[in-house]
């Protein structure tokens, strides 16, 4: 079938730019606050010397934080990619993700650390733009969405899978 159009605001960019654009930002968001993980539980440990039923309590909180944000927090970035723009939302995911990872970096504080994790709600939330944009290219072609998306969730696992194992091996050597 003929390529759509890609949504307003995406420049004039083929259907298959704007794809892999997507399926790049989901992998790097969701790697971003994955490939971290063990490092950040290094610190929450020596912190509080080796506490590890703080540390638990605590990591629960944020995850509950974090998940409660994102599914009040969707319908609305939904609502605002509908009102601004995909591109908005995917932009502003992108860059409130970065500005965490700086801050974690920059203040590695189990204070810090939970405030962050409990933040990324609002980039799981923006993940709406990424599945929206997918939909637009799409119109009237349910088969080809479902493939376009079911990559799009390939490159979620790809991070689960891969951030994990990496963030070992780099807490491992520092």
């Amino acid at each position: 079938p003929p390529l759509s159009l890609p949504p307003a605001g995406w420049g004039g960019r083929s259907r298959a730019t704007i794809l892999r654009t997507c399926y790049l930002m989901q992998f790097c968001w969701l790697s971003s606050m994955l490939l971290g993980m063990e490092a950040k539980m290094a610190v929450y440990l020596r912190h509080w010397n080796g506490d590890t039923a703080r540390y638990i309590s605590t990591n629960s909180f944020g995850q509950s934080v974090m998940n409660l944000s994102s599914l009040f927090l969707t319908p609305l970035f939904a609502a605002l990619a509908e009102s601004r723009g995909r591109r908005f939302l995917l932009a502003l995911g992108t860059r409130f993700a970065a500005a965490m990872r700086i801050l974690e970096c920059i203040v590695p504080i189990p204070r810090i650390l939970t405030a962050t994790q409990c933040l990324n709600g609002i980039t799981m939330a923006s993940q709406t733009g990424a599945f929206i944009s997918v939909t637009d290219l799409f119109p009237g072609d349910a088969k080809g969405a479902a493939g376009a998306m079911a990559l799009l969730q390939m490159s979620n696992m790809a991070a689960v899978t891969f951030s994990p194992m990496i963030g070992t091996a780099l807490a491992a050597r520092s």
